[in-house]
């Protein structure tokens, strides 16, 4: 995507991918996730899924296949390159690793993609350390290669 029709800002972002204000958390702000216009990039974007798991066994997983966990710009990146079509089943959950940040001071969470009734929504998700990942979620790795913060 050449420079000057890149999004510049988290908002330029999420709209770019389809999510206005009525699908996308107001946790989801500038303020938590400071965007880097240059890494608004999919490029070998991979999702995949493990099933029950934890934090740990994902990245172990990521790891093995070369990956790391997307940032906020990836994530939306990737959503823009899916719009009206993402490998999202409903009730399903696409999780930035990447994204991690503390949901009112107090908790941990990770932004994710998640499918309501055929439409996404972008939403924190709990990501306590120790926490078990239910069936339906699935991560989005970067290759290592990718630049990132």
């Amino acid at each position: 995507m050449p420079s000057k029709n890149r999004p510049r800002t988290l908002k330029q972002m999420a709209a770019r991918a389809g999510f206005t204000s009525r699908n996308t958390s107001r946790h989801v702000t500038a303020k938590n996730f400071p965007v880097d216009p240059a890494r608004f990039s999919a490029v070998g974007a991979q999702v995949f899924s493990l099933g029950r798991t934890t934090e740990p066994e994902i990245l172990a997983e990521m790891e093995r296949r070369g990956l790391r966990p997307a940032t906020i710009e990836e994530l939306l990146a990737f959503c823009a390159r899916h719009r009206g079509r993402l490998p999202l089943p409903n009730k399903h959950v696409i999780a930035a690793l990447g994204t991690a940040f503390m949901l009112g001071g107090v908790e941990r969470a990770v932004i994710c993609v998640l499918a309501e009734n055929g439409r996404p929504h972008l939403a924190p998700w709990d990501a306590v350390p120790g926490r078990t990942w239910f069936e339906r979620t699935s991560y989005l790795g970067m290759p290592k290669s990718a630049p990132r913060k």
